[in-house]
């Protein structure tokens, strides 16, 4: 019962493998917010671009023939 007690002290008392939960769960929060500013400023890029599209297609041509 004593190994038992002195294992499980040892297991909480460890500390090794903090750091690099705490640099996981920082790459997952840069991951997420990477993620949903892409997404916001894809759709933003689009339309504009989508907008520009449409107005050079409508332009009228300064080209003499």
């Amino acid at each position: 019962m004593v190994t038992v007690m002195h294992k499980v002290r040892a297991f909480f008392g460890d500390r090794e493998g903090v750091t690099a939960i705490e640099y996981a769960l920082i790459a997952g929060l840069i991951a997420v917010v990477a993620f949903g500013s892409m997404k916001f400023l894809g759709s933003n890029l689009s339309a504009l671009f989508g907008t520009i599209g449409s107005s050079i297609a409508t332009a009228p041509s300064t080209t003499s023939g």
